[in-house]
């Protein structure tokens, strides 16, 4: 076992105690631990394997971002102007707006349709010349506020 010095602070006197310490895991797991439990080490595996993923806050954006694109692609008939947010082929999407409906369903456990009717608001919103950061920063202030 690992010794550990720890101080202790007594009328202006510090003490040093000499003891031993258990290893323990620090902070909290990651959403990749949290989404694929046992499985998240592989699945992070592969992905950074791939090139495009190089820390933990991009895995976790990755999953979030994974997550409203699965939700959406459900549900794109029923979305106007979807492509605003994301294009059917893959080519292109908002990240950031995509990111904040992941965040959504997974960190505060909305249904998949409130984040649908989330989607719809965002996608009129930037089709009525709102920018994505503007949509992004009210999505943001809702999902912390409970407040539309």
């Amino acid at each position: 076992m690992p010794a550990r010095i720890t101080k202790i602070l007594t009328d202006k006197v510090v003490v040093m105690i000499l003891g031993d310490i258990q290893k323990r895991k620090k902070g909290r797991p990651t959403v990749a631990q949290k989404y694929y439990g046992d499985a998240a080490k592989q699945v992070t595996m592969i992905w950074e394997a791939g090139g495009n993923i190089k820390t933990k806050r991009s895995t976790a954006d990755y999953i979030y971002c994974t997550t409203a694109l699965r939700i959406i692609k459900e549900a794109a008939s029923e979305i106007p102007f979807v492509e605003l947010i994301y294009k059917s082929d893959n080519s292109w999407f908002s990240r950031s707006i995509l990111s904040q409906l992941g965040r959504m369903s997974i960190q505060d456990g909305y249904d998949d349709n409130d984040v649908i009717a989330m989607a719809k608001i965002a996608a009129i919103a930037i089709h009525e010349n709102c920018t994505v950061r503007e949509v992004e920063t009210y999505i943001r202030n809702g999902r912390k506020t409970g407040e539309w």
